[in-house]
């Protein structure tokens, strides 16, 4: 008996789509009880549905909803309760690569071992490996390269892991470990430890996260594994302000990075600890041929693959600051999600579940981590990589921090690659060639934590890293056509030996239109304080009353307003009826400059499409120095 009459056969009301190939996304819920009715007719896609929700152990009371996922993709199948109020799960159903099924809408997947140090798992990504490194334009680079200033010799079943010293001109490959310490004391490298570690460290007493790391390499036969709590010296600021500023390269170069990315601190390991989701149940049906092609159903794994990418807020690694650039600035990653390893590089994204490469990766954060990975193409402008920093700051600030100080030394790497890229010069967290649109920076209130501005001394008042908080940049191209604020001059000076660390000093010299203010106190509860231009430039400005700024700093109800300071705003950029400011404080520390305090924007009245007053007086400038 051919297809297409089987398909005719058992096509029905409830599932004619499928049965014919063209199925369609149901945004209505539907009772088992309609596919029963199916499953009465002959209809064997209703049966296997049916069998499938059984098998999740949720027949009684649910509702079910199917879900168009592309062809050749897995078909997914959303569960929630009679009432709507509850949500019971997501399933898919797919068949394997050689024993594909007659109906279209079951897609093809791939088993997931229990074990992640399995011959099949290990066997796998050595694949994925391979193929990266034989065939990825994207992701090439130098292998074997320079190794890291200390790495770990993972030994084997009969060697003790080790501490190694590396020589300067030493080559070979490396895994790097990207992972969340926690809060819960684990074995370091320290002075007083790294001669002991030098000659053997003993894997029971190593955290399960590294342990997992280290057997992983040792499947891979890949000999050396960089882990920074073991291969920098902790305590050690001189060591640690020196192997800090080598980020880049470490991640840049290493062969492949390890993601943790479930482990909320080092004793949870690296591995799925949910595997046995992902387990499948099998569905014997009727092939065209006669033959019984299974259907397979699981727990729907695909949900997890967004939460991959680095802007997720929602997992503890994807909030950990120092994870972030080791992220981007890594060609390779080997990730192990909740129930799966995902591989993601330069190139392509995989999972283990689905013999398919998952959907393309957003092109922004694509572009991002070719250029952090030193795989830079041609066509992309220092414009367009200006514009992918903001983004990077707006994600980047959302994450935490065990030590509020390492902001900018955790965005480092990242920070050196950009500026190697567009020849430009950082300054505390902006850069050079693009200071105007930087300034137009918002610290968004009610984010986890107050907004202080750091303290001892960080980095310019002007710059976002001077603040904690998460930081949002709003500019738009309207604005870059009509820019009033000129840069004079830009210096800042590193405090440490790293260039894109925090800042001794630093002053910014601007020149645009320039107006005396007064404050109308006190700040509201979101952190808003009212002005009002004083002085001549009120007429211009068409008389009203009142404008408003949001401070920068906001520390329960304390701000950083002083009694009897001189206070201003500058224009940064303005439309014909709109501009940017910011709202300056004469500072206590340099005689003559002003410390930015805040930020607002304001409508400006118009006639006949031009901006009365600020448009006629564009010559009335001048200059002010920030710090």
């Amino acid at each position: 008996m051919g297809s297409d009459t089987l398909q005719t056969q058992f096509s029905c009301n409830v599932c004619e789509d499928l049965a014919s190939g063209q199925w369609r996304y149901w945004s209505d819920y539907q009772s088992v009880s309609q596919l029963h009715v199916g499953i009465e007719n002959g209809c064997e896609i209703c049966r296997i549905l049916k069998e499938g929700i059984k098998a999740s152990g949720q027949e009684t009371d649910v509702m079910w909803s199917l879900v168009d996922t592309g062809a050749g993709e897995p078909l997914h199948m959303r569960l929630r309760s009679k009432s709507g109020t509850n949500w019971k799960g997501n399933l898919e159903f797919y068949t394997r690569s050689k024993h594909p099924s007659r109906w279209p809408a079951f897609g093809v997947g791939r088993e997931v071992s229990i074990d992640p140090l399995s011959e099949g798992c290990v066997n796998l990504v050595s694949d994925w490996i391979n193929d990266c490194t034989r065939e990825h334009i994207d992701c090439s680079g130098p292998h074997p390269t320079v190794l890291p200033t200390r790495v770990i010799d993972v030994g084997s079943e009969f060697e003790e892991p080790k501490l190694r010293i590396s020589n300067s001109s030493e080559s070979a490959k490396y895994a790097a470990l990207s992972y969340c310490w926690g809060k819960i004391p684990f074995l370091k490298t320290t002075a007083s430890t790294l001669s002991k570690h030098k000659a053997g460290i003993p894997f029971d007493k190593l955290p399960e996260t590294f342990r997992d790391a280290i057997l992983l390499c040792r499947k891979l036969q890949i000999r050396y594994l960089w882990i920074d709590a073991l291969c920098i010296i902790q305590g050690s600021k001189e060591d640690w302000e020196k192997e800090s500023t080598k980020m880049a390269q470490v991640y840049g170069n290493a062969y492949v990075t390890l993601v943790a990315f479930i482990s909320q601190n080092t004793y949870e390991g690296c591995f799925p600890r949910k595997r046995h989701l992902a387990t499948s149940v099998e569905i014997p049906c009727q092939g065209a041929d006669g033959t019984m092609p299974s259907i397979y159903v699981r727990n729907a794994l695909s949900a997890q693959h967004e939460e991959l990418l680095v802007w997720n807020e929602s997992n503890t690694l994807t909030t950990r600051g120092w994870c972030f650039q080791e992220s981007l600035m890594s060609r390779r990653l080997l990730i192990f999600t909740d129930t799966t390893i995902v591989w993601d590089c330069l190139t392509i994204r995989e999972c283990e579940c689905s013999p398919k490469p998952l959907d393309p990766i957003r092109e922004g954060y694509h572009s991002l981590r070719r250029s952090c990975a030193n795989s830079i193409r041609d066509d992309l402008s220092s414009d367009t990589l200006h514009a992918a920093w903001t983004v990077v700051v707006d994600s980047y600030t959302k994450r935490d921090f065990s030590h509020i100080t390492d902001r900018l030394p955790a965005l480092s790497a990242i920070a050196e690659s950009m500026a190697r890229w567009t020849n430009d010069t950082y300054i505390a967290g902006l850069w050079k060639g693009a200071i105007v649109p930087g300034l137009l920076w918002q610290n968004i209130a009610g984010w986890r934590e107050s907004r202080k501005r750091l303290s001892p001394y960080y980095a310019p008042s002007w710059t976002w890293a001077s603040v904690t908080g998460m930081i949002f940049f709003d500019e738009d191209e309207e604005f870059a056509t009509k820019r009033k604020c000129s840069v004079i001059e830009a210096v800042c000076v590193p405090a440490t030996l790293n260039p894109f660390g925090p800042a001794k000093s630093g002053h910014l010299k601007l020149r645009s239109m320039i107006f005396d203010v007064s404050l109308v106190l006190p700040p509201n509860e979101f952190a808003g304080v009212e002005f009002r231009i004083r002085g001549s430039h009120e007429d211009a400005l068409g008389h009203i009353e009142e404008y408003s700024a949001t401070l920068d700093v906001c520390d329960e109800g304390i701000y950083e307003i002083k009694d009897g300071a001189e206070h201003k705003i500058i224009l940064i950029t303005y439309t014909a009826d709109y501009a940017r400011f910011l709202l300056l404080q004469a500072s206590n520390n340099v005689p003559g400059a002003f410390e930015r305090i805040g930020q607002g924007s304001m409508a400006l009245p118009t006639e006949a499409g031009s901006s009365r007053g600020i448009e006629s007086d564009a010559g009335s400038t001048e200059e002010i120095t920030l710090v």
